[in-house]
């Protein structure tokens, strides 16, 4: 990281709490990588055939996609999302449970620090066909869903 010039008044007004415009224009600004396989390396975590969440740092390849860059990202998406999508399709078979995450329908949202369930339409994968099948599966994986929201007190 390159150190960045600021002057006495911007020192000051960052003391106080506040960002002054020309320090934020000092700021590097961030790169958009042209893509995933443009990446060097790779340092995060992955699960394994076994579940476990395991560390990595190593060169860039193709058989390592299954990266995440934390690893309460990997708990949540790689083993919990996972969970809650076969729990859902052996409610309503796979194919009408994936049509139901773009459908109308019930869903179970996590919103600042809680969990709901709403009428929505869009793709989400917490989708339910009635209020009721939401409230239920909500009620009977609520540390699941916590998890897959990486949220504090989940477990799996």
């Amino acid at each position: 990281m390159e150190n960045i010039q600021l002057t006495a008044a911007e020192v000051a007004a960052l003391k106080n709490g506040e960002v002054p415009a020309t320090v934020i224009e000092k700021l590097p600004k961030p790169t958009v990588p042209p893509s995933w396989e443009s990446l060097r390396t790779l340092n995060g975590f992955y699960v394994s055939a076994q579940s476990d969440i395991l560390s990595l740092d190593i060169d860039m390849t193709e058989d390592n996609r299954n990266t995440f860059a934390t690893k309460s990202l990997a708990l949540s998406h790689g083993i919990a999302a996972a969970q809650i999508e076969q729990l859902i399709a052996a409610m309503y078979g796979f194919e009408k449970a994936k049509e139901l995450r773009k459908d109308m329908c019930w869903k179970i949202v996590s919103e600042q620090s809680s969990i709901r369930v709403i009428e929505y339409m869009g793709h989400h994968l917490l989708s339910f066909e009635t209020l009721a099948h939401a409230e239920q599966f909500l009620n009977t994986h609520r540390k699941l869903i916590m998890k897959y929201y990486a949220m504090e007190g989940g477990e799996l």
